[in-house]
């Protein structure tokens, strides 16, 4: 009922917002800004054709694909006119992406870096978080069809085919970049999909009561307002039937008066008319006494309703601000590829700088685990070690953020680039 209330009242929001600029999302139905080309909350192009991902075939009207990262919309390099999908010119090499060419100048300032070396005992302790014993039931429910699906494959010789696939059609792959099998990729995401919806509804009820217990009059604001209008209802009623007594009793007095006047009209019409001099006295005053305490119970709803109105601000404004902290929260987490080979945690995220780990789960390997801080830039980020176990085999990963949570690794640390979220 509490959830049913508070989706009830989110909704009744979005159309406040909404109705000043008359349009929301038709994806995530999010108020839209005037004159917007995208949506704020999830970059889908407002009125925007779908358009369907080379890759791994995902039909999407963002700009970037939902499920693989891929840049659906091409840019128009300003120094050769070309279009691109990559952010670097394939033409001139001219760079398009200003979040690139920071995250660029942040990976050549740390170049040269020293590295130190991580406690050992912290990266066992990393690893054991890790280990089959020690996962959740939905990432070992995960693996567990990737891995069947993965013997499937393993006598398809997909990998060759895949390469052969990317040089037929790209020639050598300038920049690094991994291709993701469509239909690898696709049976993985469609496994993740599955077993993700238990996963946000588990989340999405922890914000809810965690946003009810910060912002409780915000969610109780429906039911108050219902009380209020019953209760000046009620109010309203009953000083109506109020007046219509005092008026009943004054046409009772007033009809007995006449009667008596006219039976007794020739001797008494002066002590008559002195009488309704008085009444009448009388009556304006009471009308005078009125208006004063109606102005005066108007003017102290008013200021009330100021008020209430200010306070209300205030506190949509603090939603607002702590909305926008757990959607940087919701960063954190841990990502794992579908090999169940490699991860990256991010442990915190504060502006534009995150911190956590990565490494290889697989202490069998004998693979370091890596502490980092890095950059994000839009959707796109570069992580750098500053500890490791052992000498360092891979000081730095970058990649960008999916539409849908997930992390495209594109600096080949990790033979399988797509990662997976799991809270």
């Amino acid at each position: 009922m509490e959830n049913n209330e508070f989706q009830k009242k989110q909704f009744q929001n979005i159309e406040e917002k909404s109705s000043e600029s008359g349009k929301i999302c038709k994806y995530c139905h999010s108020p839209l800004e005037e004159d917007c080309v995208f949506c704020s909350e999830c970059g889908s192009k407002v009125d925007g054709e779908e358009k369907v991902c080379p890759i791994c075939s995902t039909s999407s009207s963002c700009e970037y694909c939902p499920n693989c990262g891929y840049k659906l919309i091409a840019s128009i390099c300003s120094k050769c006119g070309n279009e691109t999908h990559e952010p670097i010119c394939e033409k001139c090499g001219n760079i398009i992406d200003n979040s690139f060419l920071q995250l660029e100048q942040f990976k050549e300032e740390s170049q040269n870096i020293q590295i130190e070396q991580e406690d050992p005992k912290v990266a066992q302790e990393i690893i054991e978080r890790y280990k089959p014993e020690n996962q959740t039931e939905e990432m070992k429910e995960f693996f567990k069809k990737v891995q069947e699906h993965k013997t499937l494959l393993e006598e398809r010789g997909y990998f060759n085919d895949r390469e052969r696939r990317i040089i037929n059609k790209f020639g050598i792959n300038l920049f690094g970049t991994k291709l993701l099998d469509p239909l690898e990729t696709s049976y993985a995401t469609k496994i993740y999909e599955n077993i993700k919806k238990s996963m946000e509804e588990r989340q999405k009820k922890l914000e809810d009561e965690e946003l009810k217990r910060l912002f409780p009059d915000i969610y109780e604001e429906i039911e108050d307002a219902q009380k209020t209008r019953e209760k000046n209802k009620q109010k309203e009623e009953e000083r109506q039937k109020e007046l219509e007594e005092k008026s009943r009793l004054i046409n009772e007095k007033y009809d007995t008066l006449l009667k008596n006047a006219e039976s007794e009209y020739k001797d008494a019409v002066e002590k008559e008319n002195e009488r309704k001099r008085i009444e009448e006295e009388r009556r304006r005053e009471q009308e005078r006494l009125r208006r004063e305490a109606e102005e005066k119970k108007r003017k102290e709803a008013e200021e009330k309703k100021r008020k209430e109105a200010e306070e209300k601000k205030r506190r949509e404004q603090e939603h607002q601000r702590y909305l926008q902290k757990m959607k940087l929260k919701r960063l954190c987490g841990k990502y794992i590829c579908f090999a169940n080979l490699h991860f990256i945690e991010i442990t915190s995220v504060n502006g534009d700088t995150a911190s956590g780990y990565f490494g290889c789960i697989q202490s069998k390997y004998n693979l370091p685990i890596m502490k980092f801080t890095g950059k994000i830039a839009g959707n796109r980020f570069v992580f750098r070690a500053t500890k490791s176990t052992s000498k360092i085999w891979k000081d730095m990963i970058m990649g960008s953020f999916t539409s849908d949570g997930n992390i495209l690794e594109d600096s080949e640390f990790c033979a399988e680039p797509l990662f997976y979220k799991f809270y």
